[in-house]
């Protein structure tokens, strides 16, 4: 078993199959910092200090006790700034019952917000529980398309899992291309993974055929050069595309199998669209096609009660809901 580059000890073994651990708060720095400045900034409402303050309290140190109730009580004051890390850190604590009594529900909740925010530690996370089913029904399509957000946003740990997902998994297809990419692209920061690496690379380009190799090694090349310019790496290669059906290609593609399931336009406006799920108090709306809106705060309580509408109206930054004619103002997230 080997440590993911999460700092709590959680467990990630590479290989053919990835377990995946749900509790990463990637992206802290782990050197004590002063604690007296820290709280000082903290009291003052800077979201990224209380976010700062209550990892010194969840991990404990020679300057500060660890105490889970006071870092909850921190990541909750951090995310109620609007902080997309404060966000993920409650959701793992309510995932862990850290500080707070256990209720995964909640803490997948708290992810999909920091997640959507584009965090990319949250979007890992989210990914994870969808594939393990924590506080969510368990969907490998939607994990790969969130460990898919996390790694073009840079998350080493979400590449390393796309390289491994590629290699066996139903949901993407198995494309030696994209596998041996992903992991030419992954750069872990902590060092006992490197060998880990290592071995997983070999495993991905030993699946390949010279063309494909020549392919990944430019799509790596090209996504390292320009990512931070807004490049994104594809969902496929063209050796993939060139050889396998067109319901293969994206892993949401089956969910409108034939014509007529797919919405209408008119006019700008497209019906025939349904609810999904319905998160924070109707703040936020997913629709079956995976779209994301955020509901503008004075119309959640409409949205909240859309659990079970079945014949929603997209029209102009707006969402219909034919079912009691109710109209809420919304703009889409993702």
């Amino acid at each position: 078993m080997s440590k993911c580059n999460c700092p709590r000890g959680c467990t990630v073994p590479l290989g053919a199959v990835f377990v995946l651990c749900v509790g990463s708060l990637n992206g802290w720095a782990q050197e004590v910092p002063d604690i007296n400045h820290l709280r000082a900034q903290a009291q003052t409402g800077d979201s990224n200090a209380q976010w700062q303050l209550g990892m010194q309290y969840r991990q404990g140190n020679a300057a500060i006790p660890k105490n889970l109730g006071e870092a909850f009580t921190w990541f909750m004051r951090s995310a109620k700034s609007g902080n997309p890390k404060g966000d993920n850190a409650v959701g793992i604590a309510y995932l862990h019952g850290e500080g707070i009594p256990e209720d995964q529900a909640t803490g997948f909740e708290w992810l999909y917000k920091s997640a959507l925010k584009g965090y990319p530690s949250a979007q890992f996370n989210l990914g994870a529980a969808y594939l393990r089913g924590t506080g969510t029904s368990r969907n490998e399509a939607e994990a790969f398309n969130w460990f898919l957000q996390a790694a073009r946003n840079g998350e080493s740990t979400a590449q390393l899992i796309l390289c491994a997902m590629y290699q066996r998994s139903t949901v993407t297809g198995v494309d030696p291309a994209m596998a041996y990419a992903w992991c030419l692209v992954a750069r872990p920061k902590d060092a006992h993974r490197v060998e880990e690496v290592k071995t997983l690379t070999a495993t991905a380009l030993a699946a390949t055929t010279p063309e494909e190799a020549h392919e990944a090694k430019d799509l790596a090349s090209s996504w390292s050069a320009n990512h931070l310019n807004g490049a994104t790496m594809p969902v496929h290669s063209r050796a993939f595309l060139a050889t396998q059906p067109l319901s293969n290609v994206n892993p949401l593609s089956q969910r409108h199998s034939t014509e007529s399931a797919q919405p209408a336009k008119t006019k700008g406006c497209e019906s025939g669209h349904w609810v999904d799920s319905v998160l924070s108090d109707g703040e936020i709306v997913k629709l079956e096609d995976g779209s994301i809106w955020r509901v503008d705060s004075a119309e959640t309580v409409d949205s909240s009660l859309w659990l079970s509408t079945d014949d929603v109206i997209v029209c102009d930054g707006k969402l219909i809901d034919t079912d009691d004619h109710t109209t809420v103002n919304a703009t889409r997230m993702h």
